[in-house]
């Protein structure tokens, strides 16, 4: 049975069997959306968003999933084929998911397989890597999909390799090693968007912030087109882009409670804000004045 010691630091006076937690100094209140810090002894009150409250908030990606933080080796100034072709090959993919609608995390685990292998495999010819592409969100399907939608996918592409698809796929497996179970960004997002990113005790506009939490994955889903999306970690593009989401709502962006929740430090602050500016560069958000309508220009 949990301690039922109630919590007594100021934002939380919930007991500890509604605390999760995170890592040995940190602990997330599911009933107030407060994130509890033993180490420097105060609460980061995060205000959350109108979410599906059924979602879970759990198992926090974004803390316990080391290799976030590992940097793939694209080397994408030798990969020129790849480089030019990239942006049409992931529209075409969602333009594939959206075909047999396959879900977003599809779409998104499909990418990141993508990217792996061309990471590791130089592909310099554009048929070639329209099938890789091909087998990825094939083997996405397979992965999170129903059977039958995962057949229907396979079904309709398997003839693209002729005789070849099994030896291929096993391929693209090896490239993969075997493991299709890949936090991506889209998960990390997802993540932190369930727990909230907003301070408590700032100040901000509730229209833009109710746009801002509705389109950060739209704006995600955008930026997968970009190349700059494949030179960034998923840790870089995550929090980057909730650098971005707080700078749209006049707040700054990295304030101490934000590098501390999110582990930022001296060292790697800048990689950050020049992820968050790059993403201002491909992201242009319109606010017509004195109407309903809010809409984003990507």
């Amino acid at each position: 049975m949990p301690d039922e010691t109630k919590i007594s630091k100021k934002g939380c006076s919930h007991n500890i069997s509604f605390l999760y937690p995170i890592l040995k100094t940190l602990n997330y209140c599911i009933l107030c959306s407060s994130f509890i810090s033993d180490k420097i002894n105060i609460i980061k009150t995060i205000k959350p968003f109108d979410l599906d409250k059924t979602q879970e908030v759990y198992p926090f990606l974004f803390w316990l999933i080391k290799e976030l933080e590992t940097p793939l080796k694209y080397c994408l100034d030798i990969k020129n084929e790849y480089k030019n072709t990239r942006p049409c090959i992931i529209q075409n993919m969602k333009n594939i998911c959206s075909i047999f609608y396959l879900s977003i995390k599809t779409f998104f685990l499909s990418v990141e397989y993508f990217d792996i292998i061309c990471s590791k495999a130089l592909i310099d010819n554009v048929n070639t890597l329209k099938r890789v592409s091909l087998l990825c969100i094939i083997l996405a399907s397979k992965f999170l999909e129903d059977k039958q939608k995962a057949y229907e996918v396979q079904s309709t592409y398997k003839k693209n390799y002729q005789n070849n698809y099994s030896l291929d796929e096993i391929y693209i497996l090896k490239l993969l090693d075997y493991k299709l179970n890949i936090f991506t960004t889209y998960d990390i997002i997802v993540d932190i968007l369930n727990c909230g990113f907003i301070l408590d005790g700032e100040k901000y506009d509730q229209k833009k912030l109710k746009f801002i939490s509705k389109n950060l994955i739209t704006i995600l889903f955008t930026l997968t087109e970009s190349n700059s999306y494949v030179n960034m970690t998923p840790k870089k593009i995550a929090i980057s882009l909730i650098g971005f989401a707080r700078d749209y709502l006049d707040l700054t962006p990295f304030v101490d409670g934000i590098k501390s929740l999110y582990m930022i430090d001296e060292r790697n602050e800048q990689d950050y804000v020049k992820g968050m500016n790059t993403i201002k560069k491909k992201v242009k958000i319109e606010i017509k004045e004195n109407s309903k309508n809010t809409k984003t220009n990507i």
